[in-house]
């Protein structure tokens, strides 16, 4: 009965609302974009621990460094020593924002004389030493091909060390020179607190300092190692063959 009851008397489908209006999400806030920096970039940091008063750039070849001292760090005043003439020319040409610039046209030795500069189809890869056969055959367009002679000079005489103060940083890319620059400039290094610095693990000039050395010099002066800016890998087996390293104090 009760089936036949149903028969009969069907049950009604529920009346359903009418569907609502699909409504659009509001955007989510997105926030800013954070402009992405490279792991070994610290730049910032060093620029907010120091308030450089001079730097010394010393290799200053293109002026690379020249520019990040003067637009980066605003630093008032500049000494940049580059051996290669037609290079210390166009350093005295550049166009600066902020900084006085002094151009030094030596090679740095420990000490003053006369000494035949290498000079090599990569410019920057120019020296006083010739190349190690290691570095010739990582980077087959390092070659050496022609010589002349500059003068050479101890840090200490150039840079009037006695009238740094405050915060200063030194550069150095000297292409294998960087024992005797620091024996020849002992009174401006004790002036400064932060060194940027290129170091060879192996041997890419005959007779150049290695990594070792150059620390023990650097740490005997008060300075601690904080940090790699950038590393060269060999090109043959990607063995590190030399960095720009960081030092502080």
């Amino acid at each position: 009965m009760k089936i036949l009851s149903n028969w009969f008397h069907p049950q009604k489908k529920p009346v359903l609302p009418p569907p609502s209006e699909p409504t659009t999400p509001a955007p989510k806030p997105v926030a800013p974009a954070k402009k992405k920096r490279a792991a070994n970039d610290f730049w910032e940091w060093v620029k907010r621990e120091y308030k450089f008063t001079a730097a010394v750039d010393i290799g200053a070849f293109a002026g690379e460094y020249v520019r990040i001292f003067d637009q980066t760090f605003q630093i008032p005043i500049i000494y940049a020593i580059e051996p290669q003439p037609d290079r210390a020319v166009a350093l005295r040409d550049l166009p600066l924002t902020n900084a006085k610039l002094e151009v030094f046209d030596y090679a740095l030795w420990n000490e003053p004389g006369e000494m035949t500069l290498r000079l090599n189809s990569n410019p920057s890869s120019s020296s006083l030493l010739p190349c190690h056969e290691l570095q010739t055959q990582s980077f087959p367009i390092v070659q050496e091909i022609g010589e002349i002679q500059v003068k050479t000079a101890r840090l200490d005489d150039l840079i009037p060390h006695h009238q740094l103060a405050g915060d200063v940083i030194i550069k150095i890319d000297a292409q294998g020179a960087e024992d005797k620059i620091i024996e020849g400039g002992l009174q401006t290094f004790s002036k400064a607190n932060c060194v940027m610095i290129e170091m060879s693990y192996v041997p890419m000039y005959v007779g150049q300092p290695l990594f070792h050395e150059i620390h023990m010099q650097l740490t005997d002066l008060g300075f601690k190692f904080i940090g790699i800016k950038n590393q060269v890998l060999s090109p043959l087996n990607e063995r590190p063959l030399f960095a720009h390293c960081l030092y502080v104090r």
